[in-house]
């Protein structure tokens, strides 16, 4: 209750239920170097990726890979590798790890069959086959790396690209767009 009497005799939930809380049963929490998938949090420290409980218990050191981000969903991890930068994928045991990409991975999302990703200039900013040298490169790819394209030039430093559907969207030149996995119809948002 406040001082003012504002909060009074108003009902506080301290705990949802999943439904409550807007789940329908596909939500996956990705926070960089933490993520919570199937009630357990799965995170990188020190050097190695771990699977824990939510209750925090069953503690167990899945994999000697110190991953800059990850995202689990299914039954994969994916996650950026700190020493190369390139994306990977792992069993969540730890197991049939492959490398996806060897480009430079500032940020991705997984979503279904696809993963889309920003990919670092290299070179200072210079991608290969490009005419300009922007920043970084939106690239789209399958979950096991294979038809990978190219889509467009995007910031670097802007929020990371989202998966909704078949759009993806991400920030150009301060502007929010939106473009198809397949690369069509790049259009305005905002």
């Amino acid at each position: 209750v406040s001082s003012l009497g504002l909060l009074k005799d108003f009902p506080v939930k301290t705990v949802l239920s999943a439904a409550e809380a807007g789940h329908d049963g596909t939500l996956v929490m990705g926070l960089g170097r933490i993520a919570q998938s199937e009630g357990r949090v799965y995170y990188s420290y020190d050097g190695a990726l771990y699977r824990r409980n939510t209750d925090w218990t069953g503690k167990t050191r899945i994999a000697d890979v110190d991953a800059g981000a990850l995202v689990v969903t299914g039954d994969w991890i994916f996650y950026a590798r700190t020493a190369d930068g390139s994306l990977y994928r792992t069993a969540l045991d730890g197991t049939g790890t492959i490398r996806i990409t060897e480009d430079a991975v500032e940020s991705f999302e997984v979503s279904g069959t696809t993963i889309v990703y920003r990919m670092k200039g290299a070179n200072g900013g210079a991608v290969p086959g490009k005419a300009t040298s922007p920043e970084a490169t939106l690239v789209v790819t399958e979950l096991d790396g294979s038809n990978r394209t190219q889509l467009v030039d995007v910031d670097l430093l802007a929020p990371a690209p989202k998966l909704v559907g078949d759009w993806i969207y991400y920030c150009a030149d301060s502007d929010l767009r939106r473009i198809r996995c397949e690369g069509t119809e790049d259009t305005l948002v905002a």
